[in-house]
């Protein structure tokens, strides 16, 4: 099946989307712009090793495979192009203004309804393949742990997750297109749609210090630029800070 120039492979359960692959014997015979789905994922991946909860055949679990040529400093342009790509894709059906939480969930009124995972394969300077995992909660209306929200939560209705896939690859298509435009606006985007920008925050650092700031940005590489009350600047990397 093709959907705005992708080639949609669905299965019924794997692992995860993103395990599947990355498989030596699988990947090989992928194309540029191959989507994995899945209705059912036994052991879904979230970022830092944590698990992505979802009912089976409920909500779009997806890995899209890429053959890119991005310079390693400029791999977060893929996080940015993915968040940007479900950000319009939720506000396109569902009645809500959602948040790119940094640095690779979605959030909806606090909170989650899809998250990212990205697996490079880097050699040299160069990234030559990228698999860009989403999850974004469709009709699951219940979850075992954590912060979730959904589709079918705000809208009170089943929703055809076949047509979400559509517009969503559309969306991912008109981004990535643009990651190698000297141009390219996707930082000054990604930015504007960050959950929690310039509202004065409590923030954890890695050591559990706390640290009362705004968030102003983000950097080319991804760090998340935050601006404290006397109006100093830290850079902090994905694990060093937390927020809620």
């Amino acid at each position: 099946m093709q959907i705005s120039g992708f080639t949609i492979h669905s299965l019924t359960t794997v692992d995860s989307t993103n395990n599947y692959t990355a498989r030596p014997e699988i990947q090989p015979k992928l194309q540029h712009k191959t989507v994995i789905m899945a209705e059912h994922q036994t052991a879904g991946k979230g970022q830092f090793g944590n698990n992505w909860e979802s009912a089976e055949g409920k909500n779009l679990l997806i890995s899209i495979f890429l053959e890119t040529n991005l310079n390693v400093k400029d791999q977060f342009l893929l996080n940015r192009v993915a968040a940007l790509a479900i950000n319009d894709t939720v506000s396109y059906f569902l009645p809500v203004s959602p948040k790119i939480k940094w640095p690779n969930d979605i959030y909806v009124n606090h909170s989650k309804i899809a998250g990212i995972l990205i697996e490079n394969s880097i050699f040299g300077s160069k990234i030559k393949r990228s698999i860009v995992g989403m999850g974004i909660n469709i009709n699951q209306t219940k979850f075992d742990t954590g912060n979730y929200n959904s589709f079918k939560l705000i809208n009170k209705k089943e929703n055809d997750i076949y047509r979400i896939l559509e517009y969503l690859l559309y969306r991912f298509n008109t981004y990535y297109d643009q990651i190698t435009d000297p141009d390219c606006k996707l930082l000054q985007e990604f930015d504007s749609n960050l959950y929690g920008k310039d509202e004065l925050r409590i923030f954890k650092t890695q050591d559990n210090v706390e640290v009362q700031a705004r968030i102003s940005g983000t950097t080319v590489e991804g760090r998340l630029k935050l601006t404290l009350e006397n109006g100093d600047v830290r850079f902090y990397n994905h694990k060093e800070i937390i927020f809620n």
